[in-house]
């Protein structure tokens, strides 16, 4: 039977080719015959030995050291001598090399295994804690560790647990990486540590993780999440949900059209699964939380937590506020990603979806560079470059519900210019940003906020609208007295007047604006504003605050007023 060439003979055979050698003059130049050459581009011979190649990498230049040792590696079987590896390192060689064999290590979980192993490279930090039921009680067994990440879809990659597949609980849209398949343990009460602890061995890189927990008693769950940090303090992990059905399956991906909510840690009231959010039939209490770019994490989940905890299913964020100063901004000028930031915002995003909370992204076209061409000639390429950065990194983030490719974007009468230095867009441009929404694949919502009418809003709607529409209308109404029971009456005509599309109050009025009386609206104003969007069959209302612009030093619950504080207590009676 003929010899089939190597990939290393391959690479040798036409490497010398293109330097247009002679077998007989490259192995002069190697120091092997040519006959030993000729065998090893043929196949008849295996690689030859390591210390001719420098040797070889000086004759043709246009090799690499790498490129040899590769096509080297791919040309004979590779011996690990795992007798003097940890038992860790050699279930991971045994398992990588049952996945390679086996023909199911995909080019996606490559890269996730790269991105995994990378990330091992990071300083680690101790990472210790407890395991406590949805209850708080500490909780004994086994844990294994997985690391998350933002990568849609999950698959644990390493050990000879691997498992594949899409998880039902707060996991699911993310990718849960098995780290070792050695258990950590939990302890009982009877240490003097306290039941539940765990302390992993070696400690973890910053980052967010999961674990597998297995009970005394055979059950299997996921607590979850668990961010390592500082390694200072122990954090309390709470079980969110089986990891198996009853048959000790990992769940199948669902075929429901509209899966039920995800079990949500603690007792957190009720709300719509994320992607119900913003359609017929739902209502959605949201909250302002504009500057979000400028708070630290731990403030975010505080005050994601505490709107969550008072009924609250959606959070108004901005991607480009600039209160107190452009550091708040998650995109500048440009249009490009700051990179910290975006980072900020994918964790915020994370921690926002395992609370069952929704997000909608804002962007404003005077926060972008512009020049004017003509009257409807504005060159807004930073702000197209910016939508679809964001829809390309969020688009498809399951708490992402509603992009606002551009707040209050009214223009005045048809044909307006729209100037983007006074946070306008034209019909032209607007179509411009529906064009890029539509180019990006995503899951969220897309439309343009109008406001502050003179022409009356739904006629400015229309002419925002002459060359496209939106996907859904997100209305700031007129902030006057008595604007409160206005809203859902004036839902309904806009409704009439641009049919077919859903409603969600996005901006109603709020204290401490130029609009708001002395001393603030009263709390009735509010409660009409949500009972009557409730009422015309809107698909959300927004508790609109100035709590949230600048959360550089305090928590935006904090910042509350008397009568903010108020709506919060009553928020969920009025939208039973």
């Amino acid at each position: 039977m003929a010899a089939k060439p190597t990939p290393f003979g391959r690479l040798l055979r036409a490497e010398r080719k293109r330097a247009r050698f002679s077998q007989a003059e490259l192995g002069k130049l190697v120091g092997l015959s040519h006959a030993y050459l000729g065998e090893v581009e043929r196949g008849a011979r295996g690689p030859f030995p390591a210390r001719y190649w420098p040797a070889l990498v000086k004759a043709l230049p246009s090799l690499t050291l790498a490129e040899i040792e590769r096509a080297a590696a791919q040309s004979q079987p590779l011996a690990i001598d795992l007798s003097r590896t940890t038992p860790e390192q050699a279930e991971l060689a045994l398992a990588l090399a049952m996945r390679i064999r086996g023909g199911d290590l995909g080019a996606d979980e490559c890269a996730r295994l790269v991105e995994s192993l990378a990330a091992g490279g990071d300083a680690r930090v101790r990472a210790h804690g407890r395991v406590l039921d949805r209850d708080g009680t500490p909780l004994p067994g086994r844990a294994f560790v997985y690391r998350v990440s933002r990568t849609r879809g999950w698959s644990a990659v390493l050990g000879a647990r691997a498992h594949a597949g899409r998880n039902v609980t707060p996991l699911d849209g993310r990718v849960a990486t098995l780290l070792v398949a050695k258990p950590v343990d939990l302890l009982t009460s009877k240490d003097p540590r306290g039941a539940g602890f765990f302390d992993v061995p070696g400690g973890l890189a910053p980052g967010d993780y999961a674990l597998d927990v297995h009970l005394p008693d055979g059950r299997q769950c996921w607590a979850w999440p668990f961010t390592v940090s500082d390694g200072h303090h122990p954090q309390d992990v709470r079980i969110v949900a089986a990891a198996v059905d009853a048959d000790g399956n990992t769940p199948a991906i669902s075929t429901d059209p509209e899966p039920p909510p995800a079990p949500l840690p603690g007792n957190l009231p009720p709300v719509a699964p994320l992607a119900r959010h913003f359609t017929p039939g739902t209502f959605t209490l949201a909250f302002s939380y504009y500057g979000l770019g400028g708070a630290p994490r731990e403030r975010i989940a505080r005050d994601l937590d505490r709107f969550r905890a008072a009924g609250f299913g959606h959070a108004r964020v901005w991607v480009d506020w600039e209160r107190p100063s452009t550091k708040s901004r998650i995109v500048d000028r440009k249009g490009a990603l700051i990179l910290a930031q975006a980072e900020k915002l994918d964790w915020a995003l994370d921690h926002a979806a395992a609370l069952g909370l929704s997000v909608d992204l804002t962007l404003e076209t005077a926060h972008y560079d512009a020049i004017q061409k003509s009257a409807e000639g504005y060159d807004i390429t930073h702000h197209k470059k910016a939508l679809r950065a964001v829809l390309t990194r969020w688009g498809q983030h399951p708490a992402v519900r509603i992009v606002d490719v551009d707040n209050e974007a009214e223009v005045r009468g048809a044909g307006g210019h729209g100037s983007p230095d006074t946070g306008h867009t034209s019909p032209a441009r607007f179509a411009d940003l529906m064009s890029v929404a539509r180019s990006v694949p995503r899951s969220c919502l897309v439309g343009a906020s109008v406001s502050f009418s003179i022409d009356g809003l739904p006629k400015d709607y229309l002419n925002l609208f002459r060359d496209t529409k939106p996907e859904i209308l997100l209305p700031h109404f007129p902030r006057v007295k008595g604007w409160g029971a206005a809203e859902g009456p004036n839902a309904k005509t806009l409704a009439r007047a641009i049919p077919g599309l859903a409603i969600y109050h996005q901006e109603p009025a709020r204290n401490g604006h130029s609009t708001s009386p002395p001393g603030g609206w009263p709390v009735s104003e509010f409660e009409a504003s949500f009972k009557s969007a409730r009422a015309a069959g809107s698909v959300g209302c927004c508790f609109h605050t100035g709590a949230a612009f600048d959360l550089t030093a305090k928590d935006a619950w904090d910042q509350l007023d008397k009568t903010e504080r108020e709506v919060i207590a009553h928020i969920r009676e009025w939208v039973r």
